[in-house]
């Protein structure tokens, strides 16, 4: 397995970038999204619509606080990249985080849509206006993961939203340049992720 190069920051934000804008644009030009968006404007924020979307992590150090988010108040989402898949789960105000928010993300790696695997490498990126540096990331090699559950749950048009589960550990903390460590707990997580089918699943 070749070692995971580490790209220019730049350059990982006009990647990002355009991957999002380009999903975006799909997703708007697809017959029926708007309506199906001001359709689910009412009630509370749901992870997956109607379905068993969570988060289940421990952090300790630097913020204490035990996250154990359900489907309900809980948003996520993501976007599958060539090789990787980035999600995050996303919650506005957050015990033991002195009343804001909290955002983690996951971006697997050597996987693709509908890919299981065991022992996948794994970064994650903690965000909270709590954190005196605002970010918080665990170093290449430290975490992993298993992923149980990568599913289709539905299209529109060549729009498609995928469910992603699974279970996964750090050996080392996030950190922030400065800033004391947040250690991680093992961790749970059923979330979802956009992709583009351009030629069908």
């Amino acid at each position: 397995m070749r070692p995971l190069e580490q790209p220019s920051i730049l350059g990982v934000m006009n990647v990002r970038a355009f991957s999002s804008a380009l999903f975006a644009a799909a997703l708007l030009a697809t017959p029926g999204f708007a309506a199906a968006q001001e359709e689910g404007q009412d009630g509370p924020v749901q992870c997956i619509d109607g379905g068993d979307g969570y988060l289940r992590l421990s952090l300790s150090g630097a913020a204490n606080t035990r996250v154990f988010w359900e489907n309900t108040g809980t948003e996520c989402g993501g976007t599958a990249h060539e090789n990787d898949i980035e999600f995050y789960f996303d919650r506005k105000i957050v015990e033991g985080m002195g009343g804001s928010g909290l955002t983690v993300t996951l971006q697997v790696f050597d996987i693709t849509t509908g890919k299981k695997g065991n022992n996948l490498r794994v970064l994650l990126k903690l965000e909270s206006n709590a954190f005196a540096t605002g970010i918080y990331r665990t170093k290449q090699g430290n975490c992993s993961i298993t992923v149980r559950k990568n599913e289709l749950l539905g299209s529109m048009g060549i729009a498609q939203l995928w469910h992603i589960e699974g279970s996964g550990l750090c050996t080392g903390p996030a950190t922030a340049p400065g800033a004391p460590p947040v250690n991680l707990s093992d961790f749970q997580f059923s979330g979802t992720y956009a992709a583009l089918s351009l030629g069908g699943v």
